[in-house]
């Protein structure tokens, strides 16, 4: 969703991509100009009228007129796990299977490795601080002993996460009502929540029912889980 396009979503399948703009009554698919069906993820550049982004199985594509057509913009044997736009610069933020994380300044034309030192790294999402978009926060999974949440400032990395967490989850930054960055996680094995910055987690008090599914952050103005029972926000 988007907050310059109420009625607008996009949605990333194992067939290419899809857009809706009428709240998801009716939708169109794109596929034209990609090379791999198989989309992990969609992305709008809200500062860059028509920038769309979509990480595949089969590297990062993008489309420069609003998902009419497609150009694959990376190695093909980049598999792109998330995606993440920093609001106030355009940076792009690319987390990918087995190579860590990438980051471009120029529309996705050039990725740069933003992860020196994390060897092997899968990242299955990554998010901005709401209170520092400077930080990005990001799941390394299925690392073994190094899995969990770390932080990126520009190339540095370092975990942050002190407590035990599963071997892959879904991530969401936002502010409560104290203006606090908190952080939600979510897995099969269910909800926790940091209130420090990501160092301990613990599971909320009254944890939604049902297995967790999907979760999904920004540019919601809160976190909406998605799991066996429903939809909760």
């Amino acid at each position: 969703a988007a907050r310059d396009r109420p009625g607008e979503l996009w949605a990333s399948t194992c067939g290419w991509v899809y857009r809706t703009r009428d709240g998801g009554d009716h939708w169109k698919r794109f596929k034209s100009g990609f090379t791999n069906r198989r989309s992990h993820n969609v992305r709008r550049d809200p500062a860059r009228p028509g920038l769309v982004y979509a990480g595949t199985v089969g590297g990062l594509h993008r489309s420069l007129d609003d998902g009419e057509s497609w150009s694959r913009v990376s190695r093909e044997t980049l598999v792109v796990t998330a995606l993440e736009l920093d609001r106030r610069t355009g940076r792009l933020y690319v987390g990918t299977e087995g190579e860590g994380a990438f980051y471009s300044d120029d529309g996705g034309a050039t990725l740069v490795r933003g992860s020196v030192g994390l060897a092997e790294g899968r990242v299955s999402d990554l998010v901005a601080d709401p209170n520092d978009l400077s930080r990005v926060l990001f799941f390394r999974a299925y690392g073994g002993d190094e899995s969990g949440v770390w932080e990126a400032y520009g190339t540095k990395v370092r975990r942050v996460s002190r407590d035990p967490l599963p071997p892959s989850a879904s991530l969401a930054a936002f502010r409560d009502r104290g203006g606090r960055t908190v952080l939600l996680l979510a897995s099969s094995t269910g909800v926790r929540v940091s209130r420090d910055g990501g160092e301990r987690w613990s599971a909320p008090e009254s944890p939604p029912p049902g297995a967790p599914l999907a979760l999904f952050g920004p540019p919601l103005p809160s976190p909406v889980l998605v799991t066996t029972a429903g939809v909760f926000g």
